[in-house]
């Protein structure tokens, strides 16, 4: 059987947080790390960015290295919006993981469905135990693409779970190939999958976006016992607001407050052009989300929040969350308890430098944060069981 690797390793490549994330996403996926410090090092904007990886993966391919080559692949992909050919890049990607991965998908047993969903369908790869511990359901948020998520389900699954992993409406080639946007209403998708495969008494872990979306779907959806947040995401609005310069968020909150569509466009226009991280937030916004405008996409992102549904989450609950999460940041976690008051249980596993794993999603020690939510989930079913034969449930 193949040995499934975790990277880990956490560095500081460039100033700017989501380049420097991204270039450890890079290194974690395959990418060499001198050659990823050198292009670092030479990266001033979306387009050097864009250039610079695009060269890597050529280099790579002649050298025959594909899990580099697609790790550059990606990275370059990354950053291209929809117009500059994102969707030939995403299906060249996609082609290559199958290729390269087909030997592990079949030692580990990983089979593939198509779950009916409005008028399409959600793809599922999944492995499935005989006699599981327990049963995962995993997903991604904004950018997700569900096959960078293999090796997080396959770990558990040699840990004697069952594993589902899937992409909902707004993700991978149920927006490339079929055109379904995001929705807010995340219990639908993840409903979908449970009456696909009849699943009870499952956990739900979402990652990123996917922290806000997972636990929108355990309010509504009560076949969900167990939740795990991987980052910290309690409204998409608010953080997106919170990400502009303040000359910029006071005057784009006033402007959608005023429902002023002409006005919101004018300044985000302005803000993507003096600011190329946010240039490729709303591009990637309008691409998963559907719409044409900023102001359509933040108007959208509104839907996106815990507001009145938050006492509906009774579960047990864990956050695995980062030190030092460039989008996430640790002064929202208080928020996120109070935002809670219903949960059965809380637990907060915080992931700081010296584990290699505190930047965005732990990037830098994935394997890290599987085994901390393997851990929590047997000790929760543990004392489930004690309580129901003591009593006191």
């Amino acid at each position: 059987m193949i040995d499934l690797d975790f990277p880990v390793g956490i560095w500081t490549f460039h100033k700017e947080g989501n380049f420097n994330f991204q270039f450890n996403r890079t290194v974690a996926h395959g990418g060499h790390l001198d050659e990823v410090k050198e292009i670092a090092s030479k990266v001033t904007d979306i387009p050097s960015y864009i250039r610079l990886m695009e060269e890597a993966e050529e280099r790579a391919r002649q050298n025959g290295d594909k899990k580099a080559e697609m790790a550059y692949l990606r990275a370059h992909e990354f950053f291209t919006t929809s117009g500059q050919g994102k969707a030939e890049k995403y299906q060249k990607w996609k082609k290559m993981f199958y290729e390269s991965n087909k030997q592990l998908m079949e030692d580990y047993h990983v089979q593939y469905a198509e779950v009916p969903y409005e008028n399409g369908f959600l793809p599922v790869m999944y492995a499935v135990q005989e006699d599981p511990k327990g049963v995962v359901v995993i997903h991604g948020g904004y950018d997700s693409y569900y096959e960078e998520h293999l090796k997080i389900a396959l770990h558990m699954y040699r840990n004697g779970y069952s594993v589902y992993i899937f992409e909902g409406p707004g993700q991978g080639s149920v927006i490339y190939e079929q055109g379904i946007p995001f929705t807010h209403e995340w219990e639908k998708p993840v409903g979908a999958v449970l009456d696909y495969f009849n699943l009870d008494d499952a956990a739900l872990m979402g990652i990123s976006l996917g922290s806000l979306l997972c636990r929108r779907a355990a309010a509504k959806e009560k076949r969900i016992k167990y939740v795990c947040s991987v980052g910290m995401q309690t409204n998409l609005y608010e953080s997106t607001l919170n990400r502009m310069p303040g000359q910029f968020k006071d005057k784009v909150a006033a402007a959608m407050d005023a429902e002023d569509k002409d006005q919101v466009n004018e300044l985000m226009s302005d803000l993507m052009s003096k600011a190329y991280i946010y240039e490729w937030y709303i591009n990637q916004g309008l691409h998963v989300f559907g719409v044409e405008t900023p102001y359509d996409y933040l108007k959208k992102s509104q839907l996106f929040s815990l507001e009145g549904i938050e006492d509906q989450i009774d579960q047990d609950f864990l956050l695995v969350s980062s030190s030092k999460d460039h989008f996430m940041p640790m002064s929202d976690t208080q928020k996120e308890i109070d935002r809670m008051p219903a949960v059965r249980s809380f637990t907060l596993r915080i992931v700081m430098p010296p584990e290699k794993g505190e930047n965005h999603c732990n990037i830098g020690n994935r394997k890290l944060m599987i085994d901390v939510f393997m851990a929590w989930l047997e000790e929760t079913k543990k004392e489930h069981i004690t309580a129901k034969e003591e009593g006191w449930l």
